[in-house]
């Protein structure tokens, strides 16, 4: 069964539980991970939350600080107790208002553009946000990265190990030790940045990829799923849309202009934080995630999926390289 129908398989969809969030519910239709509800008080999303309360109070009471001047981000029905969750049968469920519009395109350049503004508006909007230990990376990217590339060469020992190599093993293999340079360059580059020494973070959505980001009907550029949030400075979530946005271009030059370029209308990156956010780019996180999720087997995918996957994630690093160059030539 796929993960995500599993996932929904064990969702309790109750009146009772739906009455404390003061809803009739006519209808519930999955979605990804998600059910979506056609309410009484007009359509809906149910989610099932996995992590500590604490950190989804962090999230709703951050949202509410953003709201005050970035106000087009994913918005909590609360229950009767006034309370942004309901623990029914020992789970943590939400209920979150449904956004009218599209997901974005980031193969639009007009998209990448209003995304781009939208996301420095976000992140001036979340400034003043409180100082969450659980949820901050401020000053921890060097050694976070120097533990990939510990992950990397285990599971290189792992790969070696296995006497019956899987075809994932092998181009794993063809690919780790060019991969891991590429890492410590990443880390090499970023230990001559101030990066450990700047205290001026932001809230970092850290997931922006296209689903995640609805283009309303209003207009508005929202933010959705705030799930794997983290406190750092802005430009790692740059880095994040950035890597997301040239796989869905062919990885241009071109399309990191057009997010720079536009972000810097709304707010100015420094050239420390232009060099901070080459490091974070260096850092090859597609070889790195896939490389992960195999070897700890945190996806339940098939071998082919992982193959097919790795296969086109390993292809990545000329085009990635090529890039860099560009970016390196104009911005640095």
């Amino acid at each position: 069964m796929p993960k995500d129908k599993k996932f929904l398989a064990d969702f309790f969809l109750d009146d009772r539980m739906f009455d404390e969030f003061d809803l009739k519910v006519n209808e519930a239709h999955p979605v990804r991970s998600v059910f979506v509800l056609t309410t009484n008080q007009g359509i809906k999303i149910l989610k099932k939350v996995k992590y500590p309360l604490e950190d989804l109070e962090f999230i709703y009471n951050s949202l509410n600080k953003i709201r005050e001047n970035y106000p087009y981000v994913i918005n909590f029905r609360l229950t009767k107790e006034g309370k942004p969750y309901l623990i029914y049968n020992d789970e943590v469920y939400v209920v979150l208002d449904c956004v009218e519009g599209r997901e974005a395109l980031y193969q639009n350049p007009l998209d990448l553009k209003n995304v781009a503004m939208a996301l420095a508006k976000f992140h001036e909007a979340s400034r003043d946000i409180g100082y969450y230990d659980k949820k901050s990376l401020v000053g921890k990217m060097v050694e976070r990265l120097l533990n990939r590339i510990k992950d990397l060469e285990k599971f290189k020992e792992i790969a070696n190990m296995h006497y019956y190599k899987t075809e994932f093993d092998k181009i794993f293999l063809e690919n780790v030790d060019i991969n891991i340079e590429k890492s410590k360059e990443a880390v090499d580059y970023l230990k001559g940045t101030q990066d450990r020494h700047i205290k001026d973070y932001v809230f970092c959505h850290h997931d922006l990829a296209h689903h995640n980001v609805l283009m309303g009907n209003d207009d508005n550029v929202y933010f959705l799923d705030f799930d794997l949030c983290i406190l750092d400075t802005r430009v790692h979530d740059l880095a994040n849309f950035i890597n997301k946005a040239l796989k869905d271009n062919a990885f241009t030059i071109e399309t990191i202009n057009i997010i720079l370029d536009n972000y810097n209308k709304i707010s100015k990156l420094t050239k420390e934080e232009i060099n901070i956010l080459y490091a974070y780019l260096l850092f090859p996180k597609d070889f790195y995630d896939i490389s992960r999720d195999y070897y700890l087997r945190t996806k339940q995918w098939d071998e082919d999926e992982y193959v097919e996957k790795l296969i086109r994630k390993a292809a990545y690093k000329d085009d990635k390289e090529r890039v860099l160059k560009g970016f390196k030539k104009i911005w640095l």
